[in-house]
Order: structure tokens, then sequence, then C-alpha cells
């Protein structure tokens, strides 16, 4: 089977998150209102049929990755010392 890697990036607070549980249809990752609550990467793996009965399936995996921000706009807190 091939395993095609998908990355979900983007700045802090736009909805990364909120993407990859709408995607799976189910809370996978916790959703706040705050920016920063996402701080280590999330994966989860989604599984589509082949073309074919006998061709094997293709595995998505979806990686949503904490906000991305400039090092001089992070204030002091958790992402400061990352």
């Amino acid at each position: 089977s091939t395993t095609i890697n998908v990355a979900i990036i983007g700045r802090p607070n736009v909805g990364k998150s909120s993407l990859l549980n709408k995607i799976f249809g189910s809370d996978r990752a916790i959703v706040s209102p705050m920016a920063g609550t996402t701080r280590d990467t999330i994966d989860a793996v989604m599984s589509k049929s082949g073309p074919t009965p006998d061709s094997p399936p293709t595995l998505y995996r979806f990686v949503d990755t904490a906000g991305i921000r400039k090092k001089g706009k992070v204030e002091f807190g958790p992402e400061f010392f990352m």
C-alpha cells in the first residue's frame, strides 16, 4: 500500500486542529479559542480503498502541527522556551 503524508501547517489559532477534526468527523485534536493549545504534533491515519477491489488501499497520514510564529513575535510563556 502507498502512504501519503499531509502536514497541516499555518499561523497560530487559524483552525488547523478544527480542520483535522472535520476531515475525520471526530474530535481527534483539542480545539480551544486560546492560541497555543496544540504544542505537540498530532497525527491521524485514514485508509481509502484502491480503484479496483484487487488494488491495495492508500493510507493518508494527516499531521496537525502547532502554529508557526516568527521568533521575535513569541511572548513569554511555554512557546518562549521552545
